[in-house]
């Protein structure tokens, strides 16, 4: 983390405008990646298929 953080700042230090606009396009890809995951909670919801807390194929129940 340290890394990351000592890079940002470089960054905003040479170009504010470049790194404003690189953290602008990585918001909105989370928030797409976000906005992409909704649905298939909702449907494993409904189905009452939860990944968590299930069996795995081939194992048995204890």
């Amino acid at each position: 983390m340290p890394l990351l953080l000592h890079t940002l700042s470089l960054l905003r230090n040479l170009s504010p405008d470049y790194l404003r606009g690189s953290l602008a396009q990585a918001e909105t890809l989370l928030w797409l990646d976000q906005a992409h995951a909704l649905p298939r909670q909702a449907a494993a919801a409904k189905t009452g298929g939860a990944k968590t807390g299930g069996v795995k194929a081939g194992q048995k129940k204890r």
